[in-house]
């Protein structure tokens, strides 16, 4: 049990609650942690504190244990020291992040999510969740918000265990673009841009990825040149919708509805 916040844990803690390292992510929550239970991800550790954990902490916890992950039990005060959330279920995990690679997420008949620069985590987390909802295989970052960010974890609601998340640098997605291996469509708003829902979307012999812009710039012009550009009618004086929300109505036809 640890009872002090000086601990050098505690220390280790507060900075993967901050940033990443090595591929070590933390998140918090019962949720998250059952979901990463179901889903067989890699767990090195769970934070716990046993004087408020409720019937369900103490359940998944339990099971946590069995599959020989380590439990760091601690005082509430020593686990508020590194917890972001103001209302915490005092628990936490700690995982490796799943290391995609992209000839394994950039094939023929891939259908992908492109996520340029969206900054908002709960919106990228959002995003990645509707991605599945939709039948997407996965979604590649370009910039932005980061699949390891704890809010981003949360918003998710444990969808990232289950879909892959590939980081690019934008060189390196025009380079896929330009070579033909991924076909872009990407919302836009110029006359150059058709009704997302006018579009047929094909790309037997490259993957194929709808990509959505920053909350404030859009879709980087860089991007556009080598897409098709689509847009989203809308009716009365309304110019533009959430990203998150935007993605869902493109994402749900070219997946589900399409």
């Amino acid at each position: 049990m640890i009872t002090s916040r000086q601990n050098p844990r505690i220390k280790e803690f507060m900075q993967l609650a901050k940033k990443s390292s090595d591929g070590r992510v933390l998140a918090e929550g019962v949720h998250l942690l059952r979901e990463a239970l179901a889903c067989g991800v890699g767990l090195e550790a769970v934070l716990t504190v046993p004087r408020s954990a409720t019937p369900e902490v103490e359940a998944a916890v339990a099971e946590a244990a069995q599959h020989g992950v380590e439990i760091v039990e601690m005082s509430e005060d020593c686990f508020k020291k590194f917890s972001q959330l103001k209302s915490s279920e005092t628990v936490a995990l700690i995982y490796r992040q799943q290391e995609v690679a992209v000839t394994a997420l950039v094939r023929p008949g891939a259908r992908l999510a492109v996520l340029d620069n969206i900054q908002d985590p709960g919106n990228a987390g959002a995003m990645v969740r509707i991605a599945e909802a939709t039948g997407m295989d996965g979604c590649i970052f370009v910039g932005g918000a980061s699949p390891a960010n704890g809010k981003f974890i949360r918003a998710s609601m444990g969808t990232v265990f289950r879909v892959a998340c590939l980081q690019l640098e934008r060189p390196e997605l025009l380079e896929l673009a330009a070579s033909g291996r991924i076909k872009l469509y990407a919302t836009a708003l110029n006359p150059q841009a058709r009704p997302f829902n006018r579009v047929e979307y094909t790309a037997s012999e490259a993957a194929l990825g709808i990509c959505f812009g920053s909350e404030g710039g859009g879709v980087a012009p860089e991007i556009l040149e080598l897409s098709e550009q689509i847009f989203i009618p809308m009716a009365g004086r309304v110019e533009s919708l959430n990203v998150a929300v935007a993605a869902g109505i493109v994402l749900y036809h070219v997946g589900l509805g399409g």
